[in-house]
């Protein structure tokens, strides 16, 4: 209410107190200056505006790095968002490609297994055991999936590599 009440102060100074440089007939009497104390007052409120807005911006920038943190890794890189229709109804192993190409960076088994899930493929029989047969189905398709670190995979041809 106080940001409200000083916001309409300012516009009516705004609009009752037109100084353009050159005195008006009726500031001639007082040879052109306005009265200091009315000059103090609009730099207090001012001032205060600025500072309140000033925390609302520290408030904004806290929501930005919240959210921010929530939508990239530990490295820093984005997280993605693998739309549902392209994982529901396909083979584990098909999704897991899916979510490496468009990660296009090395994943980890589970993080693969937690985007297919976030994509809508269909975990049965736990994450432990569909971690097991993942790991298993990758290490044999050579040929699709690469390990580039402990449980950290890629698509094979990523680097030109084969």
């Amino acid at each position: 209410m106080r940001l409200r009440q000083r916001h309409l102060t300012l516009r009516w100074l705004l609009a009752n107190v037109r100084y353009s440089g050159a005195p008006s007939p009726e500031s001639e009497r007082d040879g052109g200056i306005m009265d200091t104390s009315l000059h103090d007052k609009m730099l207090l409120e001012v001032r205060a505006e600025i500072a309140d807005l000033a925390a609302r911006i520290e408030q904004l920038r806290a929501v930005e790095r919240y959210h921010e943190a929530r939508t990239t890794d530990l490295w820093g890189d984005r997280i993605i968002q693998v739309p549902t229709v392209t994982l529901a109804g396909r083979r584990q192993i098909d999704a897991a490609e899916v979510v490496l190409r468009r990660a296009n960076r090395p994943l980890k088994t589970m993080e693969i297994l937690e985007q297919m899930a976030a994509g809508g493929f269909e975990i049965t029989g736990g994450m432990k055991q569909a971690k097991m047969s993942l790991f298993t189905s990758m290490t044999r398709k050579k040929h699709v999936f690469k390990k580039v670190g402990r449980g950290l995979w890629q698509i094979a041809q990523m680097n030109g590599d084969r």
